[in-house]
């Protein structure tokens, strides 16, 4: 099972962020675990090159926008609060939103984070960057990104989830995660691997019909391994297919998953920073800017929520 006991949904009180409230709500109530509502308090303005302007006023400015965010804050969760959900308030200061999710989150022990994104892509994303990715690349416990609010009225959640797998054991973690929340809802798993083609102008490639052939073979050799491994992991009481797509990764596995009407993503991150995130990018980065579903990210570090029983600790 997977023991959550904290959930923290963080909100700047945007429709992008409200996307996920419905969400981290059902979860907190399907598992007994108090909700945590943190609005972190940016001061935009704040410029360390001017500090003698600024400073002075800045307790004021500070206890205006809390005073703001706190009747926001109330607006905000009237319309999703459950009776048998507890929940906490919180407003905390920070000149990044990123940071001040990451030290509540690591402060108040959450389990999980449920946030709402943006979806930026392109120049937009270059110039004001993600609130979501950052917290994604950086937070010790897993994180449940929404780009649109999905449909949980009167239908089982989640109902089909998508997993993909690289072969790595890192990978293989999130099949375990997708394997937990399907035995709750009875969800059927679609595990797709993207294969990538070579970087290589087609006029260049030698063999002509030859490559259709290799391509194939590849994908009957990779649905072969998948559904092998599958079958060892999840045993014989999962329901799953194994699928294998050509293309880039990232917008392969967000493609996939709405022309298959799933309503989750289950992957890992494999947590590159610096240079290493810089050289080899990040593919759960880049799903989280293009999923259309909810998409889970759980970390090969860190905290692991997966239980071998249902008992839990007092």
């Amino acid at each position: 099972m997977l023991d959550i006991r904290h959930v923290l949904y963080p909100t700047d009180f945007s429709e992008a962020s409200a996307a996920a409230l419905p969400l981290a709500v059902r979860i907190a109530r399907e598992h007994g675990a108090d909700l945590h509502a943190l609005h972190s308090l940016v001061l935009h303005a704040a410029d360390e090159a001017q500090a003698d302007r600024l400073f002075p006023t800045l307790e004021e400015s500070y206890r205006e926008l809390e005073s703001w965010a706190g009747e926001r804050m109330s607006a905000h969760l009237e319309a999703h609060q459950a009776p048998e959900v507890t929940l906490h308030e919180a407003k905390a200061r920070g000149f990044a939103a990123p940071a001040v999710i990451l030290e509540y989150a690591e402060e108040h022990d959450i389990d999980l984070i449920v946030m709402g994104t943006h979806g930026r892509r392109g120049l937009r994303h270059l110039l004001l960057g993600s609130v979501a990715e950052e917290v994604v690349r950086r937070a010790p416990c897993p994180v449940i990104t929404v780009r649109r609010a999905p449909g949980l009225d009167g239908r089982r959640w989640p109902s089909r989830i998508v997993v993909p797998l690289d072969f790595s054991e890192n990978s293989e973690l999130a099949l375990a995660y997708a394997a937990e929340l399907a035995g709750r809802t009875g969800a059927a798993i679609d595990i797709v691997h993207v294969v990538e083609p070579a970087a290589v102008p087609d006029p260049y490639v030698m063999g002509g019909p030859g490559l259709a052939f290799d391509l194939q073979a590849t994908r009957e050799r990779v649905t072969e391994t998948l559904e092998e491994r599958a079958g060892e992991l999840l045993g014989e009481s999962a329901s799953f297919e194994v699928h294998v797509e050509v293309g880039r990764s990232a917008p392969g596995i967000a493609e996939f998953a709405s022309a298959r009407d799933a309503d989750l993503i289950v992957m890992t991150s494999h947590g590159h920073s610096g240079l290493d995130r810089v050289l080899l990018g990040s593919v759960a980065e880049g799903v989280v800017r293009r999923a259309s579903v909810p998409l889970m990210i759980v970390k090969p570090f860190g905290e692991n929520l997966l239980v071998e029983d249902d008992s839990r600790d007092t």
